[in-house]
């Protein structure tokens, strides 16, 4: 007989599966980092009131552990549920922002208990319920599992931004005002201020028109244009055609890097700049540096366009480019200590070397980067990490070739800044 739920969240009996609050493609674009594990095929009820989500999954054959989890009787594995659970938690996180990062990392289980099974041919019904959100540090939610009305899995989940090292400032004082650096911050927040003018449905226009769209570079100058999809508040699917004309096009490689698809987007890549962009403007000089920070932003959209050419989705932000400003501060500071906030739990701050910060970034993309190669089209464009990839190599490669020669600069910025204004 099926266990009922002592505390239910909802009743499974009571969702309507023929009324989708999110198909596949809007899951895909919310939580891109599932990847070939994605187990949730629907999502068909959301009540912001009482904190409630509810979706599926549909349990085939061809699931990946039923060949090797307990052969001639396969079972679905009870952390692949809990998974599933944790995919709903996020899609809800993310759909209403609620941690406030772009993706949501996995902090923890509590209280998991495990009353039937789940084989080939069931429907898995998750419901969801927010318990507690502090936005920025955590989220926690309680769980049911369910097939056929009965209870099969319930517990709790914890969610926690996946940036768990933060880099707040380097111990390594600029020779000269970096002008450019500032520049380069004045323009992005400018553009993005212009950018959200006209309300959601001009700014999401403004994205696939001024962002990059893989495509419309594949495709350049084919007759037909390229259609894209957004989905909207309200459930509303906005249709954009784009079109593959080279001169429309080709600017695009430029504008993408001042679009940002929100506040946290911004200011995470403009802080970024700040702590990192001076001390390689000094190295490189106020007339290197910016063609170094528009080619290595170039270079990093081009790296994400070979990964995913045929995505209709679109290439936004500075990433690029500032990854392109962190791997060549890597190379040329690698001892230099940074300031960091890693939060294990408790927030503490150490000085660590440039190289350990860096490269743990780097790793991570990597991770991020290989891992969503097995997604379906147009997943890898939610969060640019090949963008993020090559511009970070793009540093590394020219920033000894545009140096070579060159000596650091041996004013102090505030001394330039006295003769400057004559002071």
């Amino acid at each position: 007989a099926p266990v009922p739920a002592k505390d239910p969240i909802l009743d499974p009996n009571s969702l309507d599966f023929s009324q989708q609050v999110a198909g596949i493609e809007e899951i895909r674009r919310l939580i891109p980092q599932r990847g070939a594990i994605e187990q949730l095929t629907a999502v068909v009820y959301e009540c912001l009131e009482t904190n409630t989500v509810a979706g599926y999954k549909d349990i085939t054959e061809d699931e990946f552990w039923v060949p090797g989890h307990m052969p001639g009787m396969p079972l679905m594995p009870g952390v692949i549920m809990c998974e599933a659970a944790a995919q709903l938690a996020s899609y809800f996180t993310q759909r209403y922002d609620l941690l406030g990062c772009e993706m949501v990392g996995f902090g923890g289980l509590d209280e998991v208990r495990f009353r039937g099974t789940v084989v080939p041919g069931d429907r898995l019904v998750i419901a969801n319920q927010l318990i507690q959100a502090r936005k920025g540090r955590m989220i926690r939610s309680r769980f049911e599992c369910f097939v056929k009305g009965g209870l099969v899995c319930e517990g709790q989940l914890i969610g926690i931004p996946p940036r768990m090292l933060f880099p707040l400032y380097d111990r390594n004082p600029h020779a000269r005002l970096p002008i450019v650096t500032i520049a380069l911050i004045v323009a992005n927040v400018f553009c993005f201020w212009v950018s959200v003018q006209n309300g959601p449905e001009g700014f999401v226009r403004a994205v696939y028109e001024r962002g990059f769209v893989p495509q419309r570079l594949t495709r350049l100058d084919d007759p037909a244009p390229v259609i894209s999809q957004n989905q909207m508040p309200g459930n509303q699917v906005l249709v954009v055609q784009l079109s593959t004309k080279a001169e429309e096009v080709y600017p695009t490689l430029l504008t993408m890097m001042f679009m940002h698809g929100g506040i946290l987007h911004l200011l995470s890549n403009m802080w970024m700049l700040w702590v990192f962009g001076d001390n390689v403007e000094d190295r490189l000089g106020r007339f290197v540096y910016p063609f170094f920070y528009i080619v290595g932003g170039l270079l990093g959209t081009l790296a994400q366009w070979a990964i995913d050419p045929m995505s209709t989705q679109p290439v936004i932000g500075a990433s690029g480019a500032v990854a392109a400003v962190l791997g060549a501060y890597a190379i040329t500071f690698p001892t230099a200590k940074v300031r960091t906030l890693i939060f294990i739990g408790i927030p503490l701050l150490f000085d660590l070397p440039a190289l350990v910060v860096l490269g743990g970034w780097f790793l991570i993309q990597m991770l991020m980067g290989v891992e969503g190669l097995g997604a379906p089209v147009d997943v890898n464009a939610s969060v640019a990490f090949w963008a993020h990839i090559g511009g970070f190599v793009a540093g590394l490669v020219l920033m000894p070739l545009l140096t070579i020669g060159a000596h650091p600069p041996d004013k102090d910025w505030r001394t330039e800044s006295r003769e400057m204004f004559d002071f």
